[in-house]
């Protein structure tokens, strides 16, 4: 399995503040890096772009997990549909 790395993590969430975003950033990257690689082999995708729609009291945990498994689904399409 190839390893999963990201150079870049931007997120735009409305209503955190700034403290609590970077926590959020983290916590998607170690989702992110617990997920493990792309079972097809090594891949560049240069920009991934995702949307995640969550209610107004969604904690940073839920957040973290839908907007990771968005990524992962969306990079998985991005491979197999070759970028």
């Amino acid at each position: 399995m190839a390893r999963l790395s990201v150079d870049r993590l931007s997120l735009r969430v409305t209503g955190l503040g700034a403290e609590e975003g970077r926590r959020l950033a983290r916590m998607v990257a170690e989702r992110l890096g617990r997920a493990g690689g792309n079972p097809r082999g090594a891949v560049t995708v240069r920009r991934l772009r995702v949307t995640v729609t969550a209610s107004n009291d969604a904690g940073t945990d839920f957040l973290s997990e839908q907007i990771a498994a968005e990524v992962l689904r969306e990079l998985d399409r991005s491979v197999a549909t070759g970028g």
